[in-house]
């Protein structure tokens, strides 16, 4: 095993922040790629590690293995791409047993942890196939990324690991699915002084919107980090070119997501069905699966115990209402397993990853990784 490998992966993370991996920042992504193939650079030299490389639309992907195949025993996946900050963000600092940074939680600290498990499996001749696979559009919603490496190019696992949930070692059993949705009104532009001569476009959405959550009710206000219904988010509305008249086009944007005690055909038909009646028509942006992997999991129940040996206590079995990259392996009932180490401040100014957490995660991937390999 790798010698003082939470200093390891603390310097890792370090050198992956410093990365401005934000969307549209092709430079930088590309950069960070060319880091992570120089970390295995020994590996690739001596044909242990097998490199590919893909490109859709713009957006890289990277994947390590150690066998030519696309349908390894185990994949690890995550990202490199993180959500925009101020440029200080991205000089980490360490401060009292934590390490700062934009992508210290989300998800470069979990990068550098399975960077470094698989060159540790690689060089102790893991006889299982395992693949690492990164991507960098998981922010946007990975149809470029994962999507299109599983569904196009054809990638499977008995297993996949993509730790980009939950909270300190809790293990994720299911995750919301969803709709982004964009609707579109026409109207008749007229003065706004003589406004009923007219018919807002922006009107037409905002009483849509009005009788859809008649239909669908917003959730209660909680604590509750995961509530069964659905909910609604409006999230962009837009319409008109001047305040003194009537608008005569708009358009509305909303993020819908829903649990697996609501029937997704019921929820579109509604859509369908009240659209018709105001007048609007719509489109699906993106199409979210829900995600599901049963506690009673061969692999996740594996996960579990590992977990609870190394950390000397319980972990919970969550429910969460975010998405991930995961969803796209869930499709295709690979089983995933979803946790990180302890980590918060996702998105926000203040991202940080508990350190000393950092090496028990190397610890619970490592020895979950061979037990897998053994089952």
């Amino acid at each position: 095993m790798i010698k003082n490998s939470k200093n390891e992966i603390l310097n890792l993370t370090k050198k992956l922040i410093a990365f401005k991996t934000v969307n549209g920042n092709g430079k930088e992504i590309a950069l960070c790629f060319d880091f992570i193939k120089k970390y295995f650079e020994v590996e690739i030299v001596s044909k242990k590690i097998i490199v590919k490389e893909y490109k859709k639309n713009g957006v890289l992907s990277l994947a390590l293995s150690n066998r030519n195949t696309l349908k390894p025993d185990i994949i690890f996946n995550g990202h490199i791409d993180v959500v925009n900050a101020e440029d200080k963000l991205f000089t980490p600092v360490v401060k009292n047993g934590k390490l700062y940074g934009r992508g210290a939680a989300d998800m470069k600290n979990q990068v550098a942890t399975m960077m470094a498990v698989l060159k540790d499996l690689i060089n102790s001749e893991f006889k299982k196939s395992i693949s690492l696979i990164l991507n960098s559009d998981e922010e946007m919603g990975g149809c470029n990324g994962v999507k299109y490496l599983v569904e196009e190019i054809g990638y499977r696992a008995k297993v996949a690991i993509i730790p980009d949930g939950s909270y300190n070692f809790d293990i994720v059993e299911k995750q919301k699915g969803g709709f982004w949705i964009k609707f579109v009104s026409h109207g008749k532009s007229a003065h706004a002084s003589r406004f009923w001569l007219g018919e807002n476009a922006i009107l037409k959405l905002t009483d849509f919107y009005g009788d859809l959550i008649k239909i669908f009710p917003p959730l209660k206000k909680t604590k509750l980090l995961y509530q069964d219904g659905v909910s609604i988010n409006l999230g962009k509305i837009n319409g008109g070119k001047s305040t003194n008249s009537v608008p005569e086009t708009a358009e509305m944007h909303l993020d819908l997501r829903y649990s697996e005690k609501m029937d997704k055909r019921r929820i579109l038909e509604s859509i369908k069905k009240l659209s018709k009646k105001h007048k609007i028509s719509f489109e699906i942006t993106d199409d979210v699966a829900m995600l599901e992997t049963s506690p009673k999991n061969y692999y996740l129940k594996m996960f579990k115990n590992v977990v609870e040996k190394n950390l000397g206590r319980k972990v919970k079995i969550v429910k969460e209402t975010g998405a991930s990259d995961a969803r796209f392996f869930s499709k295709y009932n690979i089983p995933v397993i979803i946790t990180v180490p302890n980590c918060g401040g996702f998105h926000e100014a203040g991202e940080w990853a508990e350190i000393k957490s950092l090496e028990k995660f190397y610890e619970v991937l490592r020895e979950f990784v061979e037990k897998a390999a053994r089952g």
